[in-house]
């Protein structure tokens, strides 16, 4: 089984997009992913990307069939659970809908169990998140790509 940990952001909101990936299996640490998406992106559209190119990738490179999926997003995991984060109370711009449904197909293909990391929780899922973080803003300020294979 796989933890794959994502964060995805905008500068600004709306801006330059990018989401960061990190996949572990049995806590190694197995890929490493900064991902540019270009302007005119909402941190929202970039969560929900975050979640799904995670996910396409524990299938694509490591032939996933169950994962955990780790997010810091409110609005993705509310998603998830049938609920909505209040300030949002539902999903209304095309291109969120697009992204929710593609999530939703993913989690068709990929027995997975998502978690919302908050600062309340475990130190130790809240740092590899942080990763995540820290890919998603290399690739914004770097307006780059780059996928790495560590192992398998």
């Amino acid at each position: 089984m796989l933890m794959i940990f994502v964060d995805g952001g905008a500068r600004p909101n709306p801006g330059l997009g990018g989401v960061g990936i990190v996949i572990y299996r049995k806590d190694k640490q197995v890929l490493r992913a900064c991902q540019f998406f270009g302007e005119n992106r909402t941190n929202n559209q970039m969560e929900f990307t975050a979640v799904v190119n995670g996910l396409a990738l524990s299938i694509q490179v490591f032939n996933c069939k169950r994962a955990s999926l780790f997010t810091d997003s409110e609005l993705v995991y509310g998603s998830v659970l049938g609920i909505a984060h209040p300030k949002h109370k539902t999903i209304r711009s095309e291109k969120l809908i697009s992204l929710h449904s593609a999530f939703e197909d993913m989690l068709k293909l990929v027995n997975t169990d998502v978690y919302h990391v908050t600062k309340n929780n475990n130190a130790h899922y809240l740092n590899k998140i942080e990763e995540a973080h820290k890919l998603a803003e290399k690739a914004i300020l770097h307006k780059r790509t780059s996928i790495l294979k560590l192992s398998d």
